[in-house]
């Protein structure tokens, strides 16, 4: 029996006991994350903000699509929690429209569009701003490449340490296994 498959079968979290999982949460966003949806001003706002300059295009996005089970983790507002969820959206954006795919696991798109092997270590192994930073690189090489990708597995990157249900270690270890297995070659530096 294959083990990989086992643990890959496994969801990265249950989800917080509202009405929609992580995967879904990703997966809504997405769907908005389209000129004709929410307009080519507010995209381009999107495009621009930094982690402490949010726009009204952002505050409209979160709250109207991020419930709040996954906005402020044990009932309390937390703007590390607002920065976390800027800088997914932030790199999502760079794929828009509609960046999100679940049939299309984030490591393996990678892969696929040999993205180098030094980036996506560096990647697994970014937190705060410097993850930030690294996931707008790979959504701006995924965008160049005209691919798309679950970014269920980032938002547990970006989300950890803040009392939400996410699972990184999970995240990192599937990504990577996803990546590795891709049947492409990739190069060795960028």
């Amino acid at each position: 029996m294959n083990t990989d498959a086992v643990i890959d079968s496994r969801p990265l979290q249950d989800g917080p006991a509202g009405p929609r999982g992580l995967g879904q949460v990703i997966a809504t966003l997405s769907r908005q994350l389209n000129a004709e949806r929410i307009g080519v001003g507010a995209l381009a706002e999107l495009r621009r903000m930094t982690g402490n300059d949010l726009p009204s295009a952002f505050w409209k996005r979160y709250l109207c699509d991020v419930p709040v089970e996954w906005r402020e983790p044990r009932d309390h507002v937390d703007a590390r929690v607002d920065r976390a969820w800027a800088a997914l959206i932030r790199a999502m954006v760079e794929m828009a429209p509609n960046p999100h795919s679940f049939d299309q696991p984030f490591g393996a798109a990678l892969a696929k569009t040999r993205y180098s092997e030094y980036r996506f270590v560096r990647l697994l192994r970014a937190e705060g701003e410097d993850l930030a930073r690294e996931l707008r690189i790979a959504g701006s090489w995924l965008a160049r490449a005209g691919a798309k990708a679950d970014w269920e597995r980032p938002a547990h990157l970006s989300l950890r340490g803040f009392g939400l249900n996410v699972n990184a270690q999970i995240a990192r270890h599937r990504m990577a296994r996803d990546y590795f297995r891709a049947p492409t070659q990739r190069s060795s530096h960028q």
